[in-house]
């Protein structure tokens, strides 16, 4: 919580920082930027829900930088990239690195969250016990991927690890989203380092 409040601090921070320095006679679509960091890290801090989507369109506006047209970095600006006779691409590295922030916690506002599951095909094995309705209950680490879901059925307690099958956002209100499935027959497997041999058990299943 408290990295939430500081990360939303500084993007205020150097957006009203961005406006003093800058003024109102920047670029059009660099003061816009601004006021979204600004609008979005005030709402975060009030827990809009809606606030990460805000701070995420802040983030990824600075990532590409095509001089001289575009360029929508606030105050600090490391960048790498080419540069030709009359333009240049450059990557914001700053820009990489509030994305990844941002990201961290939008998945980290859905621990705690319920999402109804069922499985992917009629066939499948896990049409057994599912549908259900599963709790969120933290993020883990499967071999070397990231972004797996530890989730709990409500109803029987029985534990599985979730992540979308096409690595997007897990979008809890996003029906049809497919999901891919792995059973945990012991919660006492799930530790700071797991081994994908020991969750091989699974299907595909979707949102409803």
């Amino acid at each position: 919580m408290i990295k939430k409040v500081r990360f939303a601090l500084f993007v205020i921070l150097i957006s009203l920082l961005n406006l003093l320095y800058n003024g109102l006679d920047q670029e059009l679509f660099k003061l816009l930027t601004s006021i979204l960091g600004i609008v979005g890290a005030s709402f975060h801090l009030l827990n809009k829900k809606w606030s990460t989507y805000v701070l995420q369109l802040w983030a990824y506006s600075q990532i590409l930088i095509i001089e001289p047209f575009w360029d929508n970095t606030q105050i600090f600006s490391f960048t790498f990239g080419v540069s030709f006779d009359s333009f240049g691409i450059n990557i914001s590295i700053l820009g990489l690195i509030y994305s990844g922030i941002v990201r961290f916690i939008f998945l980290n506002n859905l621990i705690g969250k319920e999402v109804n599951l069922i499985p992917f095909r009629n066939e499948s094995f896990l049409a057994e016990f599912l549908p259900s309705r599963f709790k969120i209950e933290r993020i883990v680490k499967l071999g070397d991927e990231k972004g797996w879901f530890l989730v709990q059925d409500i109803k029987a307690l029985n534990y599985a690890l979730v992540r979308p099958k096409n690595r997007e956002l897990f979008n809890v209100k996003k029906v049809g989203q497919i999901l891919q499935y792995r059973i945990v027959s012991d919660i006492e497997l799930i530790k700071d380092k797991n081994k994908k041999e020991d969750f091989k058990t699974g299907d595909f299943v979707k949102i409803e």
